[in-house]
């Protein structure tokens, strides 16, 4: 499938969609052209000294906050605690009983799944990261994004921010790196 088409299908399919140009091989102006010939625009951009990312939707339209109880970090943040606690549990079993398969099998899955889980965000296409982003500004008056699960750069996540009317209030040092804060209030 050629990159326009490829282009085509992820920007009809979605109501608002992040684009990389560089993941289809088209230059913005490329890009800019061929929404545009199906009542799409660039509504906003996040462009870094890595990349850019447009957000492609009907003219007029600004981003939206999602307004979903859960967001992105619970994959990152408490999902592989859940997936090390049920690894600790089979490993107790294991030990409590002489050898028992099952929770052997419970240990390993948990290890490797809360391996794969810290580790997902990772994985994903750029634009992927930065929609995942971008729905920790969900409207709450505080956000906290730690940058190590969304490997983009700081400049970037200031950009995803500013898009939802957030600002960089501070910095919060913690074991698992820095935490950045980002708030809707300007007092």
């Amino acid at each position: 499938m050629n990159a326009e088409r490829r282009l085509v299908n992820r920007i009809t399919s979605e109501e608002r969609a992040w684009i990389n140009p560089r993941d289809y091989g088209l230059s913005r102006e490329q890009v800019k052209t061929i929404a545009a010939k199906y009542g799409k625009k660039v509504v906003w951009q996040c462009v870094d000294f890595t990349d850019q990312l447009l957000l492609i939707a009907e003219p007029g339209q600004l981003p939206l906050r999602t307004k979903s109880p859960f967001t992105p970090r619970a994959v990152t943040e408490v999902v592989p605690w859940l997936l090390a606690g049920l690894a600790l549990l089979g490993v107790t079993f294991n030990l409590a009983q002489d050898f028992d398969v099952h929770a052997t099998l419970a240990g390993v899955a948990g290890l490797v799944l809360a391996g794969v889980s810290f580790s997902l965000p990772r994985l994903l296409p750029r634009t992927m990261r930065v929609a995942m982003l971008a729905r920790e500004f969900n409207g709450s008056p505080w956000v906290r994004i730690k940058p190590a699960h969304y490997p983009v750069s700081a400049l970037m996540i200031g950009y995803v921010a500013a898009t939802y009317g957030y600002h960089y209030v501070g910095l919060s040092p913690g074991p698992m790196g820095p935490t950045l804060i980002y708030s809707t209030r300007t007092t």
